[in-house]
């Protein structure tokens, strides 16, 4: 008899759990269907903050313009007269003028597609990379953008403090490499001690120009870069150790246009006491530099300062991620050391 009385009371328990199973599997296919039916309800914008707690900012032509008002100065009072010519101005008063004049409104079409195409991107690396996928996020709570017209920095992305600033096109039709390159800039201005050891590993030092004898006329016609505003970089070259200064230096002190540079290298010499020193030898175009060019990993207009490479650099991070096929090769010197730090990184910080 109590043989029977424990089956009876091992049934009844088992027949209470197997009712409360179903009665929680019911109600979590019932929150999950409501859940699905109140995210399809939410507009995009209301998506991209209740999934992803991102707010992304629009500004407006004015509030732009606003902002620039500002935050472009320091940029500006750096521009000497080549500078100033190369973007159709002749003093900094007048380009601060032009460059608050630039922007134009992003409609709610545009911001929409925007949103669209970032909860996309978001949605392709949430679960399969976790830590980059809160990268993201940081980042993009972090930053404005702006559209602007293209007489700004010759129709060049760019930022300027937090923000933003992309060509009118990339409105219509959002580039997942453009808005990866240009959050890689803002994190740099932001958090600038996170790239030193990337730098440091592609043999880059931070020296003065102005102590650097023979270069003043070089830095002169150095091309302004509001993402790369310091010229004050060497690169020593992997195995001969030879210094090398890099940049987008005009053609001559009237340029046309933004884009009458070369991209050159310029041998440095450095005495027995340790100072550099420049002998005033020809330079050499930068696609001709081999060492550079193979460590680096191919040439196009970013690759000469080392905040551009980290931003193109993290383009092709992007796209490894997503499976896209590379345009350089990928398995280069220098983005494996790229790629090998920023895994650090985000191991550690995100």
């Amino acid at each position: 008899m109590r043989g029977y009385i424990i089956i009876f009371f091992l049934l009844a328990i088992a027949l209470y759990l197997w009712t409360h199973y179903i009665k929680l599997k019911n109600n979590l296919k019932q929150e999950k269907i409501e859940a699905f039916q109140s995210a399809t309800r939410m507009t995009p914008i209301e998506k991209l903050h209740s999934i992803h707690g991102i707010s992304l900012i629009f500004l407006s032509a004015h509030t732009a313009s606003q902002q620039m008002q500002s935050q472009a100065r320091e940029y500006i009072a750096l521009m000497n007269q080549p500078n100033l010519l190369a973007r159709g101005a002749q003093t900094q008063k007048e380009l601060l003028s032009a460059y608050t004049q630039s922007f134009l409104d992003i409609t709610t079409e545009e911001q929409h597609r925007v949103i669209e195409f970032i909860l996309e991107l978001l949605s392709k690396v949430q679960y399969k990379y976790p830590a980059y996928y809160r990268y993201l996020c940081k980042w993009l709570s972090h930053i404005s953008l702006a559209k602007a017209t293209s007489s700004l920095e010759g129709g060049m992305p760019h930022t300027i403090g937090n923000i933003i600033i992309m060509d009118k096109e990339w409105f219509s039709k959002p580039r997942i490499t453009t808005l990866l390159h240009e959050i890689t800039h803002i994190h740099q201005r932001q958090v600038p001690f996170e790239f030193e050891d990337i730098y440091s590993l592609w043999g880059y030092v931070s020296i003065p120009m102005n102590e650097v004898r023979g270069m003043e006329p070089v830095v002169q016609l150095n091309r302004n870069n509001p993402d790369g505003t310091s010229p004050n970089w060497l690169w020593k070259e992997p195995g001969s150790g030879k210094y090398w200064w890099i940049g987008a230096v005009f053609n001559n002190a009237i340029p046309q246009n933004m884009g009458d540079i070369s991209l050159i290298a310029i041998k440095i010499e450095q005495d027995a006491q340790g100072n550099f020193y420049y002998l005033k030898q020809q330079p050499l175009l930068l696609n001709n530099l081999t060492s550079f060019i193979n460590y680096f990993g191919g040439m196009n207009p970013n690759n000469y300062h080392p905040n551009e490479m980290t931003a193109k650099f993290a383009e092709w991070y992007i796209e490894e991620i997503l499976g896209i096929p590379h345009r350089v090769n990928n398995l280069s010197s220098g983005y494996l050391v790229f790629k090998n730090n920023f895994n650090k990184l985000l191991e550690t910080y995100y």
